[in-house]
Formats: C-alpha cells, sequence, structure tokens
C-alpha cells in the first residue's frame, strides 16, 4: 500500500492529466452506486426516530440552508414551511439564525405524524391540507415554502396541486433540487431519476401556477453538480401578488 500510495503522489504532482482522470474516476463511481440504489417511498413513510439525528456539522456547508437563508435575509418573512424535514435539523438551524421567523418542518415520517413544537420549531405532517391550516394561521404575511432533495419525490400531478396551492396561499417558493438542463424551458413532463422520483420541469410548472422566477429567471446554477452526476437546482418564484 504504501508503494501505491508514493506512485500515486508521484504521478498526481507530475500530471494533471492523471488527477483529471482520478477527479472523473471518482465522480463515475459515485454515479453508478446511484444507479444501483433505489429509493422507495413506501419505506421512507415508516421511519421513526430520526428528528435531530443528524451529523453535527452536516449544515454548516449546506447549500439549501444558504440558499433560503439568503431569502429569508432578502424578504423577512413571517413564516417559513420546510418540506421534507426529515431530521428537522435544517429548520432547527434556521430558526437559531432567525429567531423573529416561525419556522414549520413538515414531512411525512412517523416522526412527523401529529403536530408538535421542538427547540421552537413546529413539526408536522406534510399534506397539502397541513399547509393551509399554517397559513391560516398568519393572515397577511409573507412566508416561504422551501424544500431541499425532497419535491424529485413528489409524482407530477402533487407537485403541480403544491405549486397551485402555494400560489392561492400567496407563498412564495425556493428549493435546492436534483436535476437535469435538458429542454427544461419547454418540457412539458417530468423525466424518470428513479423508482419514486423524478427530473420536473419546475420553470414552466410554475410559470402555470402563476410565479415569477426573480433569480436570472429560474435558470440552473451553472458548474454545480452532485455527486450522482445530477446538475442541482436552485430556483427561487416569488408569487407576483407578493411583489414589492
Amino acid at each position: 500500500m504504501g508503494l501505491l500510495k508514493q506512485l500515486f503522489f508521484f504521478a498526481a504532482e507530475r500530471s494533471y492529466r492523471f488527477v483529471w482522470l482520478c477527479n472523473l474516476w471518482r465522480f463515475s463511481w459515485s454515479s453508478w452506486r446511484f444507479l444501483k440504489s433505489r429509493r422507495r417511498v413506501e419505506a421512507y413513510r415508516i421511519v421513526r426516530g430520526r428528528i435531530g439525528s443528524g451529523r453535527t456539522d452536516t449544515y454548516n456547508n449546506d447549500h439549501g440552508l444558504n440558499f433560503f437563508a439568503r431569502l429569508i435575509l432578502e424578504n423577512r418573512y413571517a413564516f417559513v414551511i420546510e418540506l421534507g424535514s426529515y431530521t428537522a435539523d435544517r429548520s432547527i438551524k434556521l430558526s437559531k439564525l432567525f429567531p423573529q421567523t416561525k419556522f414549520y418542518a413538515l414531512d411525512i415520517t412517523d416522526d412527523f405524524s401529529s403536530e408538535r413544537i421542538l427547540n421552537g420549531v413546529t413539526l408536522g405532517p406534510n399534506n397539502l391540507q397541513n399547509i393551509t391550516v399554517i397559513a391560516a394561521r398568519h393572515p397577511s404575511t409573507r412566508a416561504l415554502v422551501c424544500a431541499h432533495g425532497t419535491l424529485a419525490y413528489y409524482a407530477q400531478p402533487d407537485l403541480a396541486a403544491l405549486f397551485k396551492t402555494a400560489a392561492e396561499l400567496n407563498l412564495d417558493v425556493a428549493f435546492s433540487e436534483p436535476n437535469i438542463s435538458l429542454a427544461e424551458q419547454s418540457r412539458p413532463r417530468s423525466f424518470a431519476r428513479s423508482n419514486g422520483s423524478s427530473y420536473h420541469p419546475y420553470i414552466s410548472m410554475l410559470l402555470q401556477a402563476g410565479y415569477e422566477l426573480p433569480d436570472s429567471g429560474g435558470q440552473q446554477v451553472r458548474d454545480c453538480w452532485g455527486r450522482y452526476a445530477e446538475e442541482r437546482t436552485f430556483i427561487y418564484a416569488r408569487y407576483k401578488s407578493s411583489n414589492n
């Protein structure tokens, strides 16, 4: 092993092509592991005991959290609803950063089956009825619905219903999701990603629901790729009635 390590460093210090090939191999291997894996929504629903179980350093450089924090800071939202919270660590962290904002963490797992408060964050089930109930508690205030790696697991009709409901409630929407930019502006239907998840045409769906896309027209963040050979799209959608 010592000799192999020496040979590796010898080559890496002298050839950028060798380093590039190593990066490409690592990227390809991660992508292959993703193709072999299949995440099922049915198994996800019965998860329990995960709240607060995230690594303590998980969100120090979390792109989704930083994206949401920027929007909360800019728009001074009265409340924020995070969909697909899982461990709720992201909402708990944001609530500490913005103590004047009310945070709701929703998911479909057993941990979120009934409403309760944890570390100042209200936990509850992720469904349209609950989102509507939450919005009714804060009339005439600006609010944000956000998600990180969650909307990909919505069926396209369910995602359309979510955007429609959020628009009717005058809620802004922001999310960070795996996606592909291929025909993003024109494709009418979702592309298959894995069992139970899809690459959705987010931009056209949001525009159809009545949203506008102030961040460069909702374009993908270029050169932002996940470890599974997927583009990571960051989209902020503002409902037109909330314009200042």
